[in-house]
């Protein structure tokens, strides 16, 4: 770029908050002209302050965490969940007729209460409506009780159109299940943790109508992601998962950045940032909003029945 070859350098934090710290400071003061950190642990959160002073362009990779706007020069790039709930809820409503929701969350789970404020908010937006709402969390005897949850379902069942359930992906199979056995009818629609090889496995047939978005589409049909993910298999025998493929995009649209800077100044990097225009990538079509956050879209899937067991299909939406 620019004439000159890039120069990727890693370090492993440790998960330490001290790491991760000293870590940044030694690659600001190299000079470098942009630094990605992991989507998990200290190293999104402690450094955002030195970044930020040192006018050194940070980009966390995908952590699901509010950042929130910790300075001008920090950027975060994981699928938004608010619009992402917005899209498949839209779908939900506009094209499989729901609009009587039982909420179902996982109180054991911090990430399980943050997306279900989301569907709370976003529900009325398309007509939706909450008739249940019940925990799998039993604070009595501080263990997992879907039996409860089941029993609360079915006593008032009438109505009822699908499950929003936003726990992880086991207590998802467990809960269709019991749901099925009972002669629940109810599809769960649930977010991007669900999006498992185990959620299919362990939920079976119970699982089939389930309802979800993904921030990474690996059966996109896109000559993008078709190489990415070939390319992928080939050097690592496995298909690549969210996490690279939000890191392959966001370099993509820093490189595109550097190019179009006017030096490598950080005030011209993240400035040229915030200037690109949307961009197709192999997790779809981004750009950043000013105030770092970016702009992108979900997949939706739906679980079907197959040959070979139940698998993820991806949704066509109206209009695509």
């Amino acid at each position: 770029l620019r004439g000159e070859l890039i120069e990727v350098i890693h370090h492993d934090n440790s998960g330490g908050s001290g790491q991760a710290l000293d870590i940044t400071e030694a690659l600001i003061e190299k000079n470098v002209v942009a630094i990605f950190s992991a989507p998990t642990g200290w190293s999104t959160f402690a450094p955002t302050h030195l970044a930020n002073n040192s006018r050194t362009v940070f980009i966390s990779v995908g952590t699901r965490r509010k950042i929130g706007r910790s300075g001008d020069y920090v950027f975060n790039f994981s699928l938004p969940d608010e619009i992402a709930i917005d899209e498949m809820l839209g779908y939900a409503a506009d094209e499989l007729g729901y609009r009587n929701f039982a909420l179902v969350t996982s109180s054991s789970y911090d990430y399980s209460l943050s997306i279900a404020s989301v569907f709370k908010q976003v529900l009325p937006r398309h007509g939706g409506k909450i008739l249940v709402e019940t925990d799998t969390y039993d604070t009595y005897s501080g263990t997992t009780n879907i039996g409860e949850v089941v029993t609360a379902l079915k006593a008032d069942s009438e109505g009822l159109q699908a499950i929003i359930f936003t726990g992880d992906a086991q207590e998802a199979a467990q809960l269709a299940r019991a749901a099925k056995d009972e002669g629940l009818k109810l599809p769960l629609i649930g977010g991007e943790d669900l999006f498992s090889e185990q959620f299919l496995e362990q939920g079976g047939q119970a699982a089939r109508d389930t309802l979800l978005y993904a921030t990474f589409a690996p059966d996109r049909a896109s000559p993008l992601v078709n190489d990415f993910v070939t390319d992928h298999v080939a050097s690592n025998n496995a298909v690549p998962d969210r996490f690279t493929a939000l890191a392959y995009d966001a370099f993509g649209l820093l490189s595109r950045a550097l190019e179009a800077a006017d030096s490598l100044k950080g005030q011209e990097v993240r400035d040229a940032l915030l200037n690109l225009e949307a961009a197709d990538g192999v997790t779809g079509v981004s750009r950043w909003a000013a105030d770092g956050t970016p702009i992108k879209h979900p997949h939706l899937y739906r679980v079907e029945g197959g040959q070979t067991g139940e698998r993820f299909v991806l949704v066509q939406k109206k209009g695509e």
